[in-house]
């Protein structure tokens, strides 16, 4: 697999990640607005690695 192939599939797993991130928030949280599911997985991937 070329580096290019490599980046790709990368960029793809942390997109999927990011859409059931965001799919579990609305499921636990079914009355939030899509902007505070936004946000929330955003900050749960700003901080994954801390």
């Amino acid at each position: 697999m070329t580096m290019e192939q490599r980046w790709r599939v990368a960029q793809s797993l942390y997109a999927t990640a990011r859409e059931w991130k965001a799919c579990a928030l609305r499921a636990l949280h079914p009355d939030w607005p899509d902007a505070a599911v936004r946000e929330a997985v955003r900050r749960s991937f700003l901080h994954a690695g801390r």
